[in-house]
């Protein structure tokens, strides 16, 4: 009876060792290799997504800021809104303001006339301003009781210049009277509008 089986040498062994170790560590190379660049891939999508997360957060953080500051600037916005009156109320706003400001200085009540476009002429022997131009308005003349004194004829025109909506002096004819009094034949305004 013949053995079938073969036998391994020694040195066939030991070779076959050698090439089992050879390729368990070319095996664990290309593993480590193949590795190192998943993992290099995988931090480059994570870098990305962090970079865009970050990105994102600063967007929403300056959107916050502006939305801020539009809430602090509401007190700027709506002055800015009252300088100009509404076209279709204007009349009615300019005679309760003038009217108010005249019963607080104890004028009476003045007389009215409104007018559709701003005069650039101003009125005869009187000291006036030009009407801006690039701002639409609408002219009113008021004509006040005379004589009046000095220093209430000065209020009454500040407390006009100083309205919310802006109103703009345009026009006086002021005389001497006695006493430190003076007369006025009438008040030309300008209303600022939209």
């Amino acid at each position: 009876m013949k053995n079938n089986k073969k036998s391994l040498k020694p040195t066939s062994l030991r070779n076959l060792l050698i090439f089992l170790v050879l390729l368990t560590i070319v095996l664990a190379g290309a593993g480590f290799y193949f590795g190192r660049n998943w993992l290099h891939d995988y931090a480059v999508s994570v870098n990305h997504t962090v970079s865009d997360a970050t990105s994102s957060n600063s967007d929403v953080s300056s959107l916050k800021k502006l939305q801020q500051q539009i809430e602090q600037q509401q007190a700027i916005i709506g002055k800015t809104q009252s300088l100009f009156t509404d076209p279709s109320n204007y009349q009615t706003q300019v005679v309760q303001d003038i009217s108010r400001y005249a019963a607080q200085l104890g004028l009476p009540t003045p007389n009215f006339t409104f007018q559709a476009a701003p005069s650039s002429t101003p009125s005869t022997g009187g000291a006036a301003t030009t009407p801006v131009a690039s701002v639409p308005g609408k002219t009113v003349t008021v004509t006040i009781q005379s004589p009046i004194a000095y220093i209430t004829l000065l209020k009454f025109i500040s407390a006009i210049e100083q309205n919310l909506p802006k109103m703009q002096l345009t026009g006086v004819n002021i005389g001497r009277s006695d006493s430190g009094m003076v007369t006025t034949d009438a008040l030309t305004i300008q209303v600022f509008s939209r």
